[in-house]
C-alpha cells in the first residue's frame, strides 16, 4: 500500500508540474499581429516575418536580420525605404519573437542560417526579377556575411555594427567556474543574460537595453551552448567575408562598446567583391538608434546597387 501511495503522490506531483509548465508556456506564447506572416521550415517550425511593400515601382527588397535578442518590428528606416522604392522583410529568428522554436538554446546556428536561406529562396521565387538585399544588425550581420559567402544571387549586403569581435573584459573567477559547471552539467539551461555584461557608455544604447528588457519579443536568457554557437559564428566572420561575392556596405559606430570593430575592419579588407563601402559614425553606439544617422546613406547606396544589379 505504501508503494502504491508513493506512486500516486509522485504521479500527482508530475501531473501538476506538467500542467503548470503547460500554462506558463501558453502565457508566454505570443500571438502575431495580422501584418505578420510565416513560412514553414523543413522541420515544421514556423518562421514569422513582417513584410512592408515599396510604394510605387519597386526597386528591390531588403531582408532585415536581427541582433541576438531577436524579434523586431517595423521602424522609421523601413518606412523610409518604402518611400524610396524598397520593400522590407523583417525576420524573427527561430526561438525569438513570434517564430516557433526553443528560446535561447541551440547547439549550432547552422539551423538558423538554413532558415534564412529558405526564406530568401521563397522571396526570390515570388519576385524573381527584383533585386534582393540583406541587412544585418549586430549578430544579424554575421548571418549576412555567412549567407553572402554561400549565395551568388544577392544584389548587395549591408552590415550595421556587425558582431565580429567582443571587447576583452576581466571575468571574475566565480563566473568562470559557473560557466564551466553549466558547460559540463547543464549546457541547455538558460543561465546567461543576453544583455551586454560590460559597461555601456553611450546613453542611447543604455536606454535601448532597458527597453529591450521590457520587450516581450526580445530574448532575455540563453544557454551556454547558445552563447558558444554565437561565438563560433562571429569567429568565422573574417574567413566568410573572404568568400563573399556581393557588393557590401559596412556601417559602424565610433561609440560602440558592445563590439570591437578591429575585426570589422578586417572583414572590410578581405571582402571578396570589389564594390565595397565603409562608413564610420563617430557619435553612434551599437543599438538601432544608429539608423537615425545612416538611413539616407543606406538609401543612396541601395539606389546605386539596384541600378547596377
Amino acid at each position: 500500500m505504501k508503494v502504491i501511495r508513493m506512486f500516486l503522490i509522485t504521479a500527482m506531483v508530475f501531473s501538476n508540474l506538467f500542467t503548470i509548465n503547460f500554462l506558463l508556456a501558453a502565457e508566454e506564447r505570443l500571438i502575431p499581429p495580422e501584418d505578420f506572416t510565416y513560412f514553414v521550415a523543413r522541420d515544421g517550425i514556423k518562421i514569422y516575418y513582417q513584410e512592408l511593400k515599396a510604394k510605387g515601382t519597386a526597386k528591390g527588397t531588403v531582408v532585415f536580420l536581427q541582433g541576438i535578442n531577436g524579434g523586431g518590428s517595423r521602424t522609421a528606416v523601413n518606412d523610409a525605404l518604402a518611400e524610396n522604392g524598397f520593400g522590407s522583410v523583417i525576420v524573427h529568428q527561430r526561438g525569438t519573437g513570434y517564430s516557433e522554436g526553443v528560446k535561447g538554446d541551440l547547439e549550432s546556428f547552422d539551423i538558423v542560417e538554413t532558415d534564412y536561406q529558405e526564406l530568401l529562396d521563397l522571396l526570390k521565387k515570388k519576385e524573381p526579377g527584383l533585386p534582393l538585399f540583406i541587412l544585418g544588425h549586430s549578430i544579424g550581420g554575421d548571418f549576412c556575411i555567412w549567407i553572402a559567402a554561400n549565395r551568388a544571387d544577392l544584389a548587395g549586403v549591408i552590415l550595421v555594427n556587425p558582431a565580429t569581435k567582443f571587447p576583452v573584459t576581466k571575468v571574475p573567477f566565480t563566473i568562470k567556474m559557473k560557466f564551466m559547471f553549466d558547460y559540463f552539467f547543464r549546457p541547455r539551461a538558460l543561465t546567461i543574460d543576453v544583455s551586454p555584461p560590460q559597461k555601456i557608455s553611450n546613453e542611447r544604447d543604455r536606454k535601448e537595453i532597458e527597453a529591450t528588457a521590457q520587450d516581450k519579443l526580445s530574448l532575455k536568457k540563453m544557454s551556454v551552448r547558445y552563447a558558444m554557437a554565437a561565438q563560433k559564428l562571429w569567429n568565422e566572420s573574417v574567413n566568410n567575408a573572404s568568400a563573399a561575392n556581393s557588393p557590401v556596405l559596412i556601417i559602424y559606430g565610433g561609440q560602440d562598446d558592445v563590439v570591437d570593430h578591429s575585426e570589422t575592419e578586417k572583414v572590410y579588407e578581405v571582402w571578396k567583391h570589389p564594390r565595397k563601402t565603409k562608413i564610420i559614425l563617430p557619435d553612434a553606439g551599437h543599438g538601432l538608434h544608429i539608423f537615425d544617422q545612416c538611413t539616407e546613406q543606406i538609401i543612396d547606396w541601395l539606389n546605386k546597387a539596384a541600378a547596377e544589379a
